[in-house]
């Protein structure tokens, strides 16, 4: 088989594995927990309606609309017959959340041969397909894969901006100014940060290999023309306005000069935290999902130094050169994005996503570097197979705690294991008081479906975090089956937290289910009623995401919790035996 061929089999296992990896327990957690800003599911449903409620929506304007264009691709999903069983009935409900969360894994893949095609233009083939496999068995990546966020999404469409403008800066012919024009243009249709791979496009024009005027050129409209046309579809509450009015308006899209805060999509981005308080934020996601990665990256940067400083050529030969200025438009992407993140305080995990192609770059390079540092001295290391286990060895950890995590994935949500045991040491007559936002997979007496945690009075399509209460108010509301008295506790939060005695005298029935919440975590009224259950109650189960189920009261879900120091997320998968809240059932007797 030819090195081509056999690059094209090795590339294409890659993503097959990759895709297992992702596919396997993506429906995790749903229909009972959603993601953080799931938002997605709901610009499609909005879509579908054709109507005119999404000018007024706020979840409409969240995310630009590429990813929920695509989603809506997928035939609509119905709910199942009444008389169809409680499994199939919560498929149902997960099903538009399951569509969202397969076409963004699926998105995510692409990524894979994109880092290849770039890093082949730097490297040689087979450290190339080194750094395609680092994406593929990314802890990060495949945390973000399996939800219903675009930032996978993004991170592909950034990497086909910057391959595009690449191929633009070396050939500029008419099919790559439209495709470099294209993908930017889907870029910025993605997320709003989409704007930064325009640095990249712009160096790619004027480093172009052409004898006529840089700037002077009738073809620069087919860069234009696609961001022109991108406004209007991805992001139609911006030009052609809302009715919503007022504060409410300028936080969709607006700027608030008194606290230097920019409104995007009702993304509040704080300007004044532009400070380079975002180092350390950075440095600990990569060291808390991508460790390996991180070590190869400052190999990378002292392997570099020394190489510059041992070879310095007098005069650059043509094709590096070529690979000079490919190089500049990569950097004219990596360079603005990365200072963002350094700069910006609330610099988050997901956020890492669209460089991590150019950290496996990085590492690909390192472990070339290093085996040849090692090749006089190990035989094997002289020739690619050996290079090629060599870098497996480096590979290995992130393969086997991405493959860790899809397996606790797959395995039953602490919500299932509280529905479970509630069904054979409960009875559906008791009074079961939830924490607020913690719902179960169980039938829900009607009486207590419209409870919903904050204001009861919440229009249903507002509901729409709560897909599972909110599939059975809508779809289930004749149903003759066994209902359970599970009512929401009302989310009095001074009361909570000052005192717990009181709120838990008017609010608990027989049994209380609540979500531990960590050294005050995000809650500290949580923290207070669950001290004051564990003096005056009896707790009779708990469940955790982790083996040992007294280790850590975080739980193990979307993205780290930073409200207190979150636990180590690559250490954590290595003892995780699902996924989930933490949750604690305490007997109160009756009240």
């Amino acid at each position: 088989m030819s090195p081509s061929k056999l690059t094209l089999v090795t590339l294409a296992l890659l993503v097959l594995a990759a895709c297992g990896l992702r596919l396997r327990g993506i429906d995790h957690g749903l229909p009972t927990t959603l993601e953080q800003d799931c938002k997605i599911p709901r610009q499609v449903e909005l879509l579908r309606q054709r109507g005119s409620e999404w000018r007024s929506d706020k979840d409409f304007a969240w995310y630009p609309l590429l990813t929920a264009h695509l989603v809506k691709l997928w035939p609509e999903a119905h709910p199942a017959p009444p008389s169809a069983t409680l499994e199939e009935h919560l498929a149902a409900a997960a099903a538009p959340h399951v569509q969202a969360r397969t076409t963004v894994a699926l998105l995510g893949l692409l990524a894979i041969p994109l880092t290849y095609l770039l890093c082949s233009w730097f490297l040689e083939r087979h450290w190339s397909v080194v750094a395609a496999a680092f994406v593929a068995f990314s802890l990060l990546h495949l945390q973000f894969s399996q939800q219903s966020r675009p930032h996978v999404v993004a991170g592909t469409a950034f990497l086909a901006a910057v391959v595009a403008a690449v191929r633009m800066r070396r050939k500029g012919d008419v099919i790559n100014f439209s495709a470099a024009g294209g993908a930017a243009a889907l870029s910025i249709g993605c997320l709003h940060s989409g704007v930064l791979v325009l640095p990249a496009l712009l160096v790619a024009f004027f480093a172009r290999r052409t004898l006529t005027s840089k700037w002077r050129d009738a073809r620069v409209a087919l860069l234009l023309l696609p961001l022109a046309l991108a406004l209007p579809f991805f992001y139609p509450t911006l030009v052609f306005g809302s009715s919503v009015a007022g504060a409410a308006a300028v936080k969709q899209f607006g700027f608030d000069s008194a606290s230097w805060t920019l409104f995007v999509g009702g993304h509040e981005i704080f300007l004044k935290q532009f400070l380079g308080r975002g180092i350390a934020p950075t440095v600990w996601a990569l060291y808390s999902y991508e460790p390996v990665l991180l070590a190869l990256l400052l190999a990378a940067g002292a392997l570099w130094i020394v190489r510059r400083w041992r070879h310095r050529p007098a005069a650059p030969a043509p094709e590096q050169f070529t690979r000079r200025r490919d190089a500049w438009v990569v950097i004219a992407f990596v360079a603005p994005y990365a200072t963002a993140l350094l700069l910006y305080e609330r610099t988050y995990e997901r956020f890492l996503i669209p460089l991590l192609p150019y950290l496996a770059m990085a590492a690909a390079f390192a472990l070339r570097e290093i085996a040849q540092l090692l090749a006089p001295g190990v035989a094997a290391l002289r020739r690619p197979l050996g290079q090629l286990v060599f870098a497996a060895g480096a590979l290995a950890p992130s393969a086997y705690v991405s493959l860790k995590l899809t397996e606790a994935r797959a395995a039953p949500h602490t919500t299932t294991r509280a529905s479970r045991w509630l069904t054979e040491h409960a009875r559906p007559s008791q009074d079961i008081g939830l924490w607020p936002q913690l719902d179960l997979p169980l039938l829900r007496d009607p009486a207590h479906l419209g409870a919903w945690p904050g204001d009861p009075s919440t229009a249903l399509d507002a509901r729409f975090a709560w897909p599972w209460a909110r599939y059975q108010t809508l779809h289930m509301a004749e149903s003759s089956a066994e209902r359970w008295r599970l009512r929401w506790w009302k989310p009095k939060l001074v009361q909570m937290q000052q005192d717990p005695a009181a709120y838990l005298r008017e609010q608990a029935g027989e049994l209380a289910v609540i979500e531990v919440f960590a050294g005050g975590r995000t809650h500290p009224g949580g923290t207070a009623v669950r001290l004051e259950l564990m003096r005056s109650a009896r707790l009779v189960a708990r469940f955790s995401p982790d083996s040992d189920p007294l280790s850590c009261d975080h739980p193990l879900g979307y993205q780290e919790e930073t409200s207190v120091p979150p636990p180590h997320f690559f250490s954590r998968v290595l003892g995780a035996s699902g996924t989930g809240p933490v949750i604690e059932i305490y007997e109160l007797g009756r009240r």
